[in-house]
């Protein structure tokens, strides 16, 4: 199982072309919409909750791939990068490949790991 923390995706895909397609495939799949400061949350924050909960961060955000490489924070993240696209797009790209995308973040671990 995967556990995820979604940051920044487009509003009208956070349930459906995300969430909801996580959680169908049995992940536990997590909304900055659950946080306290709602889609507010800094990166910080989204980051402290990861840590503690050794959860992936899917974003779109690609501030965090700076916090990934030089920090090692978030300890797994997928960035998705596919420009504009609908949220009907993005699902119908993430369903066919999402096993294949779920063993590429399970078995990636970050340089200097055991």
């Amino acid at each position: 199982m995967l556990s995820c923390w979604r940051h920044e995706l487009p509003r009208g895909c956070t349930s459906p072309a995300t969430d909801h397609l996580l959680r169908q495939a049995g992940h536990d799949a997590v909304d900055t919409l659950d946080l306290p400061e709602v889609n507010r949350a800094s990166d910080t924050t989204i980051l402290e909750v990861a840590a503690r909960e050794q959860r992936v961060v899917v974003t779109k955000d690609a501030d965090f791939v700076d916090s990934f490489v030089l920090r090692g924070r978030p300890k797994k993240l997928l960035l998705i990068s596919t420009g504009n696209i609908t949220n009907a797009d993005l699902e119908a790209l993430l369903r066919p490949n999402l096993d294949a995308i779920v063993a590429a973040v399970i078995l990636w671990r970050s340089p200097g790991a055991c």
